[in-house]
């Protein structure tokens, strides 16, 4: 039997595994109006990001918690999921499996239906998406472009020959360090406005990469930031939240496929700020100042305000930044034909992959200048 999104009303789930699918599914229950109560996301593989709002439990660790059931959403490894939830004492009747047609959700229990139900849904998905292909083809070539696209173009090679400093919110940061850099044309991300409040300094632009932290972070963003300040957000952040008023937004791409262009889409990396760069890249910026990207969560405090994030596992985050490592070589070598200069003036920290300088030598203040 087949079953709409009503008959997740007033049930307490879990959504496994922890993929866009499940986000995807997440948001569209929010936007749904049912009555559920969502606990956490489940996934044997997945560590957890730094930024994330939920904890990604371990199949394991969910015998203990009061749930009605669990989602799995995997068109391809539902059955070896659902085989791997049933050898740990979860109830077959609590494993349900959300299959995402169109811009729908349709749920059942069995996996002969599930599986006839995808056969239908990859027969036809195909076909409109090369409908939907070719009608973005003929947009793209010509005059139309939507609103916030045209936008997005004015900022294409906007700040040629010019130089930018990206933010991380790493523990050498100081309130100090951001206010030399009011006259800088800046970059910053996730819970940076957490320690504004004792100062007049604002970015020039500003990020969230991560769809659980933007929906963490969506009420703060909305309200705090003002014209000083434009947000540039990855479309896949529309998979928990609603659009941020005034903000652009961009399509993201496998790193692979993409060469640094938000009209064309753009690998967002595995942490924000590698997001950040690829934003400037796009503006056109030589130089680029990287501030507050210790890479150091071994440290007592992995951010520069104190309970900006209540992440007490250090070895999973250890582990999510050697893929933090991995990217910025790779984006080191992808920019040597492009005449790009990105330097680290962070204090300290541990990440070497590009050329050291002194943050203080290079950011005067206003009565040096003059």
């Amino acid at each position: 039997m087949l079953y709409s999104s009503s008959f997740i009303d007033k049930k307490k789930i879990l959504l496994c595994p922890y993929n866009n699918l499940s986000l995807k599914l997440k948001s569209f229950l929010n936007k749904s109006g049912v009555d559920y109560q969502f606990l956490d996301f489940v996934d044997s593989e997945k560590v957890l990001d730094c930024n994330m709002k939920y904890k990604v439990l371990r199949p394991q660790n969910i015998l203990d918690i009061d749930f009605d059931c669990i989602i799995v959403s995997s068109p391809n490894y539902f059955s070896s999921i659902s085989n791997d939830l049933e050898k740990i004492g979860v109830e077959k009747h609590k494993i349900l499996f959300a299959s995402h047609i169109s811009c729908y959700f349709i749920f059942c229990r069995s996996k002969q239906i599930y599986s006839l139900v995808q056969y239908f849904n990859d027969f036809f998905s195909p076909k409109v998406k090369l409908i939907s292909y070719f009608f973005r083809l003929l947009i793209k070539n010509t005059w139309i472009l939507n609103v916030n696209d045209k936008k997005l173009k004015k900022y294409r090679n906007k700040y040629q020959e010019q130089r930018c400093f990206i933010i991380g919110n790493g523990p050498s940061l100081t309130i100090k360090d951001l206010e030399k850099l009011s006259g800088e044309v800046t970059f910053a991300a996730n819970g940076i406005f957490f320690g504004l409040d004792s100062t007049q300094f604002r970015p020039t632009y500003y990020s969230v990469c991560d769809p659980i932290g933007m929906e963490d972070l969506y009420d703060s963003v909305s309200n705090f930031f003002d014209n000083r300040t434009i947000m540039l957000f990855p479309k896949n952040v529309l998979l928990t939240t609603y659009k941020v008023k005034n903000a652009l937004y961009y399509d993201c791409k496998p790193e692979n496929k993409t060469n640094f262009d938000l009209l064309e889409g753009i690998y967002t990396g595995n942490t924000v700020s590698y997001n950040l760069i690829s934003l400037a890249i796009y503006m056109g910026f030589k130089d680029i100042y990287l501030i507050g990207l210790d890479f150091n969560f071994t440290a007592k405090q992995s951010h520069f305000i104190k309970n900006y994030l209540n992440f007490n596992n250090k070895d999973a985050a250890t582990k999510e930044v050697l893929t933090w490592f991995d990217d910025f070589k790779k984006l080191n070598m992808r920019i040597q034909d492009k005449k790009i200069n990105i330097y680290n003036a962070t204090r300290g920290g541990k990440l070497d992959i590009f050329p050291r300088v002194d943050f203080d030598q290079i950011v005067k203040t206003v009565d040096e200048q003059s």
